[in-house]
């Protein structure tokens, strides 16, 4: 029985010494900081919570810039006012500006704003438990530095898209900008400077507002779906279809209070034109100074006072019909400026289609430097333009030809080094076995009627051969070892003269023979290079800062020359070749063009994936 009590006691000294201990655990636990539970947050971090765009290679970079932001700061939480026990007022306005990532073309459900919103009650409550405090103090770190590398390198690699994209990432340094974020006390200032550089991305941003603000402002009745409206009819639902052909830039300069007062920030607000002189591009944003606080509320109380009082804004007018049937036109519709069913289903659904569309062409230019250059050449391919861009203007600009579908040219920057006037052509082995081989068996004349040559191969010392000895209806692509090369001439697929900036591609820039492609409004009908319409005064903005006094005269005497002559150009010029079926002119409207490509289809598919 002795021994029996031995071991009771035994026992309960044992338990009393483990629940001592673990009292005292606890007790220790509920005294460690926010650092202890920051580090080992980051220390057991195996996922990145915050995924969405974001390859494997690309969570674990983030992840490992995140432990080293953490650990430069001794694990110090970034966010939290420890002393006030709240989320201090920097970390607010992180979580805001996630809230407001639309605004950059971004989903705030990939920073999974609505989530951290929800537990900033429960963890900042009556009293921060450190553990939770330090979980939503990485959560929320985890979430900007998504935010950053999404605005700074887009969502996705230019290659996920199509291969025809070769952009090389901007360098910024993720970590370095959180900490400038702490270090200025200004989350706007950071992602302004994030901000692609290139004009056209602020006009676009100011869109996107206008469109968003369109798509859900509350003022606009919405339009019935079985609604039958001729001109000179009333309709409540008037000033709301009036909203949606300005949007779309069919009508010009409607007076509409509701739309006019729209207001994109306290600087600016933003007006809808037409342009006349491309009917093909759309829509026109421009900015304009502010009024004064007290003239924008005057402003607003006109609006609600004619939105209730007004009934000629009601009225569907001469001018509205014609915009409808230019819409109804340009959507292959039947175009008698009648609202109906059809049309009506087009219209509303082009308002989504324009908001996703700024935001692809948003993201494309996240993917452009920084520095574009002094001077550049600017070739934007669905908008078959090209512009020579000084100081940050267009000083100028010409029709080009792109490459067709199947041989679209790809975009990406290189520099403009040399001009060979009056070029010899030689066709690629593709080129000359499926376009020509065809057109040589035809016509037994076609190498003379088109100044050309055939040599017997591939090799530098090639010999010249007769085509007339050749037996071309026994020749096909697999047994076709020839050479051909274009003499310089009238004739020549390149026209007179090819501007060069040498790359695997063999893409550049040249003049052509068939003018009159020019005419057309969609000019995709070259291999990949790119035609331009005006070679001369391409020529002479290249070389204005090369010796020689290169005149226009001067340029047309060596286009025309009997022989290829290299002319070098005097300090490299940048070319970029981009893609943006969104963009904004030397007058700041902005154009919507045709997605050629498909890339704008292959890009929303991701972003939905």
């Amino acid at each position: 029985m002795k021994k029996y009590y031995k071991k009771i006691i035994c026992l309960v000294f044992v338990l009393t010494c483990f629940s001592t201990s673990i009292n005292a655990q606890n007790k220790a636990n509920s005294q460690k900081g926010l650092e202890f539970y920051v580090h080992q947050m980051v220390d057991t971090l195996s996922n990145w919570e915050y995924g969405d765009y974001l390859n494997d290679k690309q969570q674990k970079e983030l992840a490992n810039k995140l432990r080293g932001f953490y650990k430069t700061r001794d694990y110090k939480a970034a966010w939290v006012d420890e002393k006030q026990e709240v989320l201090s007022s920097l970390g607010c306005d992180i979580l805001d500006k996630l809230d407001q990532s639309a605004e950059e073309g971004l989903t705030a459900s990939a920073y999974k704003v609505a989530s951290m919103k929800a537990l900033q009650d429960s963890v900042f409550g009556l009293k921060m438990q450190p553990k939770n405090a330090a979980k939503y103090d990485v959560q929320l770190t985890q979430a900007y530095l998504t935010y950053l590398s999404h605005l700074a390198f887009g969502r996705f690699q230019p290659e996920e898209i199509d291969t025809s994209f070769m952009f090389e990432p901007r360098k910024k340094d993720l970590v370095k900008l959180v900490q400038q974020t702490i270090n200025d006390a200004d989350v706007s200032k950071v992602v302004n400077d994030l901000s692609p550089k290139i004009p056209d991305y602020q006009y676009l941003k100011r869109a996107l507002f206008y469109y968003g603000k369109i798509q859900n402002d509350s003022n606009l009745v919405e339009i019935p779906s079985k609604l039958v409206l001729k001109q000179g009819e009333k309709h409540e639902s008037v000033p709301t279809l009036a909203a949606y052909l300005m949007a779309n830039g069919d009508l010009d300069d409607y007076t509409f209070p509701m739309i006019s007062s729209v207001k994109t920030n306290k600087e600016s607000d933003i007006n809808i034109k037409q342009d006349s002189s491309d009917s093909k591009s759309k829509s026109i944003v421009t900015s304009k100074s502010s009024n004064s606080e007290e003239k924008n509320k005057e402003e607003a109380q006109k609006t609600s006072k004619n939105k209730t009082d007004d009934s000629s804004s009601n009225v569907f007018t001469k001018e509205m019909a014609n915009a409808l049937k230019n819409f109804q036109k340009r959507n292959d519709l039947t175009a008698d400026g009648i609202l109906g069913p059809n049309t009506l289903k087009v219209l509303q659904g082009s308002i989504e289609d324009r908001v996703r569309q700024i935001s692809i062409n948003m993201e494309r230019m996240r993917w452009l430097p920084d520095e574009l250059g002094d001077k550049y050449v600017w070739v934007n391919i669905p908008a078959f333009r090209l512009d020579v861009i000084e100081k940050g203007e267009s000083s100028l600009n010409m029709k080009v030809i792109v490459g067709e579908l199947y041989h679209p040219t790809p975009a990406f920057k290189d520099q403009i080094d040399h001009i060979v006037f009056s070029p010899t052509w030689t066709p690629t082995p593709g080129i000359a076995t499926e376009d020509l081989l065809p057109k040589i068996k035809k016509n037994p004349n076609y190498f003379k009627e088109k100044n050309m040559v055939v040599y017997e191969d591939w090799s530098a010392n090639a010999e010249k051969l007769n085509p007339k000895k050749i037996k071309w209806d026994k020749i096909e692509a697999d047994n076709f070892p020839f050479k051909l090369e274009q003499q310089p001439g009238p004739e020549n697929s390149l026209g007179r003269v090819k501007f060069m900036f040498p790359n695997e591609m063999d893409i550049y820039l040249h003049d052509t023979h068939a003018k009159s492609l020019f005419d057309k409004e969609e000019r995709d009908a070259s291999h990949g290079c790119v035609r331009v319409a005006d070679p001369v005064a391409l020529g002479v903005k290249l070389l204005e800062d090369t010796e020689g006094d290169w005149t226009a005269k001067k340029v047309e005497e060596y286009m025309n020359k009997s022989e290829p002559t290299v002319q070098n150009i005097e300090g490299d010029v940048p070319v970029f070749l981009v893609y943006f079926t969104v963009w904004a002119d030397e007058n700041g409207y902005l154009k919507f063009e045709k997605d050629v490509y498909n890339f704008d289809e292959n890009q929303l598919a991701l972003i939905e994936k």
